[in-house]
């Protein structure tokens, strides 16, 4: 069978399941929990949708092959992009879900997060901003390096849940696990493709044994992501560190991060900045003497005026 018509039985494939894993995310009622996903599916099956009327059904509707490729390369990217900006609200929602019995960890990597998010944006504006390239090439460039980068931080979340799911209270029958497996394996494919694609001194066809591979991967990743949500998710073990561990330690760090600290008064300090009610708490508390220099309180504080 040739290629072309097994891209095509592929790619349908993957509509049906990403269709069927909408479902099941609906039935299960994990829309809420794996919203980004949800969204993901949904635009995996509209580029899908897309690029099987375009490939193979562009003669019924009238258009011109010229016509066609120019719809289909700037659909393709367009949604190539909004896709990988879900899998990017996808890592995030994971990384949440994740790190939930160490919230000072779940924050400080959250401000990471943020703050990493904000320097490819700066690094993006000033590439476009960068004389020598035309429009067209610039954001190919662009897209192409934000859809390895994605790629990378998927493979990197799937390395960092595989190898801390058991102080996290996870098993590998988690949701949150097979969520982030598929994504890996997603992000695997891409960087594998986009390798191969660099050693080669023209872009591949449409209809080419790379795209092909690509599909039944994504039907890989559809099928655990279904398989998983099918099943229950087992409940999470109660989470036991010694107090000498790593997490331990820097959760608390993290926690007290950005927390206020109080104030204490060093110096001027006068009756006058204290409400009545607080005079009258302190100066009607009982008389005390500390040895060695200590303070003694033996009469009400004055209600105005300084102490003598």
């Amino acid at each position: 069978m040739p290629t072309r018509a097994l891209l095509e039985y592929a790619m349908i494939a993957e509509v049906l399941c990403a269709f069927a894993l909408l479902c099941v995310l609906w039935r299960k009622r994990l829309v809420r929990n794996f919203s980004f996903l949800a969204a993901y599916a949904a635009a995996w099956c509209v580029d899908l949708l897309a690029r099987i009327a375009l490939l193979y059904f562009h003669q019924q509707m009238g258009l011109t092959p010229l016509r066609t490729y120019q719809i289909y390369f700037y659909s393709s990217w367009l949604l190539s992009l909004v896709e990988h900006g879900l899998m990017l609200c996808i890592i995030y929602q994971l990384f949440r879900g994740a790190m939930t019995p160490f919230r000072g960890l779940q924050r400080l990597g959250t401000m990471v997060f943020k703050w990493v998010c904000g320097v490819a944006v700066v690094i993006t504006l000033g590439i476009l901003s960068m004389p020598g390239h035309s429009t067209l090439e610039r954001y190919m460039h662009i897209g192409g390096q934000f859809e390895q980068a994605i790629s990378i931080l998927t493979v990197c979340l799937l390395l960092f849940v595989t190898f801390s799911i058991r102080y996290l209270g996870m098993t590998y029958r988690s949701h949150l696990f097979g969520a982030s497996l598929g994504l890996g394996i997603l992000g695997t494919m891409a960087l594998v493709l986009a390798a191969w694609s660099a050693m080669q001194t023209e872009p591949p066809a449409l209809y080419s044994a790379a795209y092909l591979t690509q599909a039944l991967v994504g039907l890989l990743a559809l099928s655990i992501w279904g398989g998983y949500f099918l099943l229950p998710e087992p409940e999470h073990r109660m989470v036991l560190l010694p107090t000498t561990s790593p997490y331990f330690y820097w959760n608390q760090v993290s926690a007290a991060l950005g927390d206020d600290p109080g104030v204490v008064a060093i110096s001027g300090f006068t009756p006058e900045a204290l409400s009545p009610a607080e005079r009258q708490v302190l100066g009607s508390a009982p008389a005390r003497k500390a040895g060695n220099g200590g303070l003694r309180v033996a009469e009400p504080l004055p209600a105005t005026g300084t102490q003598s």
